[in-house]
């Protein structure tokens, strides 16, 4: 999942700033140009779903591609949303970095009048095009319900202490995850108490930073919520430094990758919801596709999650997975949608999308 954003991070650099792109006709002419603004590639997620999308969009040959990178800043990603515009995008892809920062790029698509179709991380406000993507707020109530279960399993009732490791504050699945994680055990397990809940960067080494910290204060810790599978590995690395790896403590990632599922068959994480970046990127895409070509799309595409543990992993880990690579149930040779999600008719590209 690594040769086609390291060949268009060189193309980004002979290009001076201006972009990447895939996915050129054959014909070397391009009747549709999408714009992909993602929020980084500073994670192994990040990178699969930008893989993913140039993946699918290799299959339509008047179709090309320009990504960009916003490095996790909101700044940069309203700067790289005016440039993909100037270049006349007929199409903006966007994984956005926080929610509030983008409403004037939200505001700006839609004076531009081109189709908006977020990607995983969804806007404030319903003017996009399409959104896929899978329900953060019920991440948060899936783990939370696993946790329970797995609680109750050993204290006969769901009691314990619970730590949370959460991703990057503001933006839209931190905010989530938090939040159906929380009202769940408030609504239905009040003898589960969390602890600590503290930010990380989505990064392995910032869990183990924080986690690292946490231990010091926390003596009795019954179980551990983390917003990403590199948090959830980074924490396992803080236990062992502390001699607290001693399978005591659940531990439930969220994602799907390669390293992930390896920790779970090797007994250290106990759980991760899945989240596949490679399922988000390819319908994505696959959506614009059908936009641009004036078919239906659903107004919202929702992507399915369940919890993977050493129970199931048989059904979701494949053969030679590196540890960047990450799980999917699409069929990467069809081109249709998920079933599910309401058909709403795809605006002509004149349209204007919202104020």
């Amino acid at each position: 999942m690594t040769l086609l954003t390291a060949a268009a991070v060189l193309i980004l650099a002979l290009a001076a700033g201006c972009g990447q792109e895939s996915g050129t006709a054959g014909n070397g002419k391009t009747k549709f140009l999408v714009g992909f603004a993602n929020s980084s590639l500073n994670h192994p997620w990040r990178v699969a779903i930008q893989d993913a999308i140039l993946g699918e969009a290799a299959k339509y040959p008047d179709i090309q591609v320009v990504t960009t990178e916003a490095k996790e800043q909101p700044s940069k990603q309203l700067s790289d949303v005016e440039d993909l515009l100037a270049r006349g995008i007929d199409l903006l892809l966007v994984c956005t970095v926080e929610g509030e920062p983008f409403r004037p790029a939200v505001k700006a698509v839609n004076r531009a009048g081109i189709p908006l179709v977020p990607v995983d991380r969804n806007i404030i406000g319903p003017d996009y095009t399409c959104y896929v993507g899978q329900s953060n707020l019920e991440i948060g109530r899936r783990v939370a319900d696993y946790i329970a279960a797995e609680l109750t399993k050993r204290y006969k009732e769901p009691r314990g202490k619970v730590i949370e490791l959460q991703g990057t504050p503001g933006n839209v699945p931190t905010e989530h995850r938090k939040e159906g994680f929380h009202e769940r055990l408030a609504d239905k397990y009040p003898g589960i108490e969390i602890v600590a809940s503290q930010n990380t960067d989505y990064t392995r080494a910032g869990g183990m930073r924080v986690m690292e910290n946490l231990l010091q204060a926390h003596s009795e810790i019954d179980a551990i919520y983390t917003h990403e599978d590199e948090i959830a590995l980074g924490a396992i690395e803080a236990l062992k430094a502390a001699g607290r790896m001693d399978g005591s403590i659940i531990i439930a990632g969220n994602g799907g990758s390669g390293a992930a599922l390896e920790s779970i068959r090797n007994g250290e994480m106990t759980a991760c919801a899945s989240y596949s970046p490679i399922d988000a990127g390819t319908i994505g895409m696959r959506a614009a596709a059908k936009i641009l070509h004036g078919e239906q799309v659903p107004k919202d595409i929702p992507l399915e999650g369940a919890i993977i543990t050493k129970d199931n992993l048989d059904q979701y880990e494949r053969p030679n997975m590196e540890n960047t690579d990450y799980i999917h149930t699409v069929d990467l040779d069809s081109s249709t949608l998920p079933a599910r999600g309401r058909a709403l008719h795809a605006p002509a590209l004149s349209e204007t999308q919202g104020a």
